[in-house]
C-alpha cells in the first residue's frame, strides 16, 4: 500500500495499544471469570499463509458454535 511506511505503521501500533489492547484484555478477563454472560475469546495468531490463518479461524468458529 502507498501509505505504508514507517510513520503510518508507527501511527496503527500506538492506536492498537491506546485502544484496541485495553478491549482484549477486557474480554479475556471476562471471560475467565466463567460469567455466562461473558463472550467466548479467542487468538489467532496472524502470521503466516492467509489461507492458514482464514483455516484456524474458521476451526475455531465450528467447534465453539
Amino acid at each position: 500500500r502507498e501509505d505504508d511506511c514507517e510513520e503510518t505503521i508507527k501511527k496503527r501500533l500506538k492506536v492498537y495499544h491506546e485502544l484496541t489492547e485495553p478491549l482484549v484484555t477486557y474480554y479475556q478477563t471476562w471471560y475467565q471469570t466463567g460469567d455466562a454472560q461473558a463472550p467466548q475469546v479467542h487468538q489467532v495468531n496472524g502470521v503466516g499463509e492467509v489461507e492458514a490463518v482464514f483455516q484456524q479461524m474458521l476451526n475455531l468458529l465450528k467447534d465453539n458454535v
